[in-house]
């Protein structure tokens, strides 16, 4: 009996996982899709760019990108930046700094629900899937237009 509910509780929670993940490719294809609108209205607007970790000759526009998932649940966050060629790196936080690259296409953790993807060296950056395209798009350019 043991047995079919621990059977039952593990399907559970690689359904959830598979939704999740499910999720993240959905909002990294939106974000693959808005990098060149991005990088365009950036460079039209001079927006100064930033240097990233690892990543010295690619300099990027950082944006925040935060929503509560559900009614109660904490903010959570993610900070990506856009290159000029309309690429877009997630980022983890190092030294209190939210600069450091994160494997994009890594899966989400599947010990943590909040959705974190390492890279190969266990860095972390907390993603925000539940987001539309739309939503994606009106958050990062609120964040152009207020400079």
């Amino acid at each position: 009996m043991d047995t079919d509910r621990t059977t039952r509780i593990r399907a559970d929670i690689a359904a959830e996982d598979a939704e999740l993940q499910r999720q993240w490719d959905a909002c990294r294809e939106s974000l693959d899709s808005l990098g060149p609108e991005v990088a365009a209205e950036c460079r039209r607007r001079r927006r100064g760019r930033v240097r990233l970790e690892g990543l010295l000759a690619k300099p990027g526009w950082v944006f925040e990108i935060s929503t509560e998932q559900h009614p109660g649940a904490a903010v959570t966050c993610m900070h990506v930046a856009f290159h000029q060629d309309g690429a877009w790196t997630l980022l983890g936080y190092h030294n209190g700094r939210c600069a450091r690259p994160v494997d994009k296409t890594a899966p989400l953790h599947p010990g943590l629900r909040q959705g974190f993807v390492f890279d190969a060296k266990r860095h972390e950056a907390e993603v925000v899937f539940m987001l539309s395209r739309q939503q994606l798009r009106d958050t990062i350019f609120e964040q152009i237009r207020e400079g």
